[in-house]
């Protein structure tokens, strides 16, 4: 009888393509997981995702938009579809809202004011809101709310840029916030929300006390801002550093189009104090730099600007030879004004005056002559 052939019995253990099949899942879940692990969930963001996924299969009976707003854009796709487009980079724009007083019997108002740190008028701006039976928005920027308790958002384009910045009321959604206004004087506060309405506060000064001494590097920066707000122009860094003792790039930038210096070949004493005949100088070389285009440091002295009119001060023989026309062209156009008693403390003289800080600037007045600079200088 002939003998029954044995079975072949398989190996003992999992296939061999089973443990690389293994590893493979393995390394592709860890994968995921540190992506998990790099990224920022939102909260509200993954909840309207999951919401409106609501409705079972098929076409949805409800559910949550994941746009912006919780609400439908009276024709806001057509703003958004005509705006800047292409390489170019433009200014960001913020919006800042006044509620305003509410009169007996009528809706609220606000005034919303655009910004894109060159021009805040209200015509340089297309404006328009969400939803216009919530809230309405004119020309002016003048916002009527005739329902406080609904979200509305209000959007205003750069009509030059195509930039759209948008305000949300009555919403749960965060709006940009101007930086920090420490420690500031109350003469000072509007006029500081001014100075960052129109892009004039450098990075140097943002969240820092306002109240103190300004420095040459805080203040070549404002001038920096000036000049960019007053000619449109959007300066660049040099392509080499000249100093050792700074690396901001507001300092920098103004150096490259020549309205500081250094205060030595390689030195540009960035902590050192500033005061107030040096401070109408930097100003007006900023003007000078915009106004005359042959204009530089070297020839400063053949570009002589108007001030005849202007009362002298009591201490005009304490003023520089230098500065004299630099602080008399400022006080004749209303950015700077003198200590009172019709004094204008160029500089300190003495160990006492210095002490005290006698012919120093604040940072919140430096910031106060940048803005009046901007307000009576620039071109209508």
């Amino acid at each position: 009888m002939a003998k029954k052939k044995k079975e072949a019995q398989a190996p003992a253990g999992a296939p061999a393509w089973m443990a690389t099949y293994s590893d493979l899942v393995t390394l592709l879940m860890c994968f995921f997981v540190l992506l998990f692990a790099f990224s920022t969930i939102d909260n509200k963001k993954f909840q309207e995702v999951m919401n409106s996924f609501k409705g079972g299969a098929g076409p949805m009976e409800s559910g949550t938009s994941i746009v912006e707003d919780e609400y439908i854009f009276d024709g806001m796709p057509e703003m958004i579809n005509e705006s800047a487009t292409g390489e170019e980079v433009y200014r960001a724009v913020m919006i800042k809202v006044d509620i305003d007083k509410v009169k007996e019997g009528e809706y609220l108002t606000a005034t919303a004011t655009a910004s894109d740190g060159i021009t805040k008028n209200p015509k340089d701006y297309q404006w328009q809101s969400s939803n216009s039976d919530i809230a309405s928005v004119d020309e002016k920027g003048t916002i009527t709310i005739y329902d406080d308790k609904e979200p509305v958002t209000v959007f205003a384009k750069q009509k030059e840029t195509g930039v759209v910045a948008a305000y949300h009321l009555n919403s749960e959604y965060q709006n940009a916030e101007l930086p920090d206004i420490n420690n500031a004087s109350s003469w000072a506060v509007e006029t500081l929300e001014s100075a960052m309405l129109n892009g004039l506060v450098p990075n140097s000064l943002k969240g820092m006390d306002m109240q103190i001494e300004i420095d040459r590097e805080e203040f070549v920066g404002i001038c920096l801002k000036v000049y960019e707000a007053l000619s449109g122009e959007e300066v660049e860094l040099p392509e080499v550093n000249p100093f050792i003792d700074t690396v901001d790039s507001d300092v920098l930038k103004a150096y490259n189009i020549g309205i500081t210096a250094g205060t030595s070949k390689n030195r540009f004493s960035p902590s050192s104090p500033l005061n107030r005949e040096q401070a109408a100088t930097l100003l007006t070389r900023v003007y000078k730099k915009i106004n005359f285009e042959d204009w530089t440091l070297e020839n400063d002295s053949e570009y002589q600007l108007d001030y005849s009119g202007v009362v002298p001060f009591k201490d005009d023989a304490d003023i520089s030879d230098w500065a004299k026309a630099s602080v008399y062209f400022m006080a004749k156009n209303g950015i700077i004004e003198g200590v009172g008693n019709n004094m204008f403390a160029p500089k300190s003289f003495s160990s006492e005056e210095t002490a005290m800080t006698y012919a120093d600037l604040t940072r919140e007045q430096a910031l106060l002559m940048g803005v009046k600079m901007v307000e009576n200088l620039r071109e209508e």
